[in-house]
């Protein structure tokens, strides 16, 4: 049972870091010991990895653009602005491009499952729609931060924290 609504705050405000471009660099075939490089065309429409075909990243700092646990990638322009991808270690070593923003949720403050579905719903959707046609070339990397989240006192992480995204 979800209880009373106990604060509204920006997502900046919740993060363990300073949000993250990815890294520019080529794609190149996969082969060897290269990491998976991640794209915004390799994230479905419902925010899972679902490239049609892996590719890699060679680059000499690919391992600063590594996801960990709880990261999150948001499309930050173009056609697929908004879309996003909470890392999912069951897909292995990613490397994030450079069209890629990375949030990472401070856990102690916002659990990422509850973001990640937060960043499914009709209100954000709505406000990407609208914001992102006001921002200079699509990016919504400052306009992001200006949007303030629901968090519901459960929603912290916990035993209960599930209720917040039970489907």
């Amino acid at each position: 049972m979800l209880r009373t609504i106990c604060s509204r705050s920006h997502p900046g405000e919740m993060l363990s870091e300073k949000p993250q471009y990815g890294i520019n660099a080529a794609a190149v075939p996969l082969t060897g010991l290269l990491p998976v490089y991640i794209r915004i065309t390799d994230i479905s429409d419902d925010g899972y990895f679902k490239p049609t075909e892996k590719v890699g990243v060679n680059s000499t700092l690919s391992h600063l653009y590594q996801l960990s646990e709880g990261d999150i990638v948001l499309a930050r322009t173009g056609a697929s602005v908004g879309k996003s991808y909470l890392y999912n270690q069951n897909d292995g070593l990613l490397i994030y491009a450079g069209f890629l923003i990375k949030m990472s949720p401070n856990k102690s403050k916002l659990d990422p499952k509850y973001l990640s579905q937060y960043l499914k719903t009709e209100k954000y959707w709505d406000w990407v729609t609208v914001n992102s046609m006001r921002s200079q070339g699509g990016s919504i990397l400052c306009l992001i931060f200006s949007q303030r989240i629901t968090l519901l006192d459960n929603c912290h992480p916990s035993p209960l924290s599930s209720a917040c995204y039970a489907g």
